[in-house]
C-alpha cells in the first residue's frame, strides 16, 4: 500500500509536466512576483514593528486627540552642573498620563538609565497633566554620582518621558562635561 502511494506521488509531477499547456506571458509572471514580494515585505515589516520594544497598538480614540509635550532640560552651570531642571509643558489639546521619567547618562558607547520614581521622597507618578499645564522637576546629580562614581565621566544627559499609551517624548541632550564634540 505504501509503495503504491509512493509511486503515485512520484508519477504525478511527471504527468503534469508532459502536458502541453501554454504558460502565462512574461509580464504576468513579473506582476505576480512583484505581488508576492510586496506581500512578504509588508508581513516582515509589520512583524518587525510588533516585536519592537515598547510597541503598543494605537486605538481609534487616540488618533483623534492631539497629544504633544514640550520637554526641556536645563542645567544650573555651563560645565559640570549640580542641578538639572526638567520643564514639562502639555501643549496638546487633551490630557496626558505620564509614567516616571527616565534620566539617561551617555558617553560615546556607554549608556546608563535611571527611572526617577520619587520626587522629594514622594511618589507622584503616574502624573496626570492637563492641556496647557506645566510640571517642573529638579534633579540633584550628586545623588547619582554617589550611587556610581563613574557617572562623572559621562558627557551628556537626557530625559525621556513615556505616556501610558506608549508614546515617547524626549528632551534634547545637555552636556554635562567637556568632550571632543562640545
Amino acid at each position: 500500500m505504501k509503495i503504491r502511494i509512493l509511486i503515485l506521488f512520484f508519477l504525478i509531477p511527471s504527468v503534469t509536466l508532459a502536458q502541453k499547456q501554454v504558460g502565462p506571458e512574461g509580464y504576468k509572471l513579473f506582476w505576480m512576483a512583484v505581488l508576492v514580494v510586496l506581500f512578504v515585505g509588508i508581513k516582515l515589516l509589520s512583524s518587525f514593528i510588533r516585536e519592537k520594544k515598547g510597541y503598543k497598538p494605537r486605538r481609534w480614540k487616540s488618533w483623534f486627540k492631539y497629544k504633544k509635550l514640550e520637554v526641556e532640560l536645563t542645567k544650573d552651570r555651563l560645565i559640570r552642573p549640580k542641578i538639572l531642571t526638567v520643564n514639562i509643558k502639555n501643549t496638546g489639546t487633551s490630557y496626558v498620563d505620564l509614567e516616571a521619567p527616565i534620566l539617561i547618562f551617555r558617553k560615546l558607547w556607554s549608556i546608563r538609565k535611571f527611572r526617577l520614581k520619587r520626587v522629594n521622597n514622594r511618589e507622584i507618578y503616574p502624573l496626570y497633566l492637563e492641556a496647557g499645564k506645566t510640571h517642573t522637576v529638579t534633579i540633584e546629580l550628586s545623588r547619582f554620582f554617589e550611587h556610581d562614581r563613574k557617572l562623572k565621566r559621562f558627557y551628556w544627559g537626557r530625559i525621556v518621558l513615556e505616556d501610558v499609551d506608549g508614546r515617547r517624548f524626549k528632551s534634547k541632550h545637555v552636556s554635562l562635561r567637556k568632550s571632543l564634540y562640545t
